[in-house]
């Protein structure tokens, strides 16, 4: 039972990061999107959206993070670690938007070829792209202030910024 708590702790705080992080990024995203659509009076769900995209990506680095080919230039400059790392997380994360959306249309059609059909010409491709740019430019960020803490000791970025952790 203890080293069930245990991993069950480490579990959490690896994730609490990138989804506190991801979360926000998201939720500035879903503002924008509403302001956009604002005039013509288009309304839609602010944090769910959010906490759904922000658990995808959080979802995608946990599992990307621990895989060894996202980790074979962690001895090198911390740029190239950086991108490569970003680049995976984001193929990975594009990969599961996409598989989101697949399963949204096959939910709500009951079939699998009419879903991708309705996800070929009644999607808006636009609104996706837009969100997967905005969401690359965070991995990057989020890829390297990771990578910095960890080449400073885990946690000193955050006693850098908050004091004592």
């Amino acid at each position: 039972m203890q080293r069930m708590l245990k991993f069950l702790v480490h579990e959490i705080r690896e994730a609490a990061f990138p989804m506190l992080f991801f979360l926000v990024v998201f939720e500035i995203g879903v503002v924008t999107k509403a302001l956009l659509l604002d005039p013509y009076n288009i309304g839609i769900g602010g944090l769910a959206i959010a906490a759904v995209a922000a658990a995808t990506v959080t979802k995608a680095i946990l599992i990307a993070d621990n895989a060894s080919f996202a980790n074979h230039l962690n001895g090198r400059p911390l740029v190239f670690a950086i991108l490569w790392k970003s680049l995976i997380f984001g193929c990975l994360a594009l990969l599961f938007r996409f598989l989101e959306e697949v399963i949204h249309f096959w939910v709500e059609t009951g079939e699998l070829t009419l879903a991708m059909d309705n996800l070929a010409h009644g999607f808006t491709w636009a609104h996706f792209w837009v969100m997967q740019l905005w969401l690359s430019i965070a991995l990057v960020l989020f890829t390297s202030l990771r990578a910095i803490d960890r080449r400073l000791g885990e946690g000193s970025l955050r006693r850098l910024m908050f004091g004592s952790a």
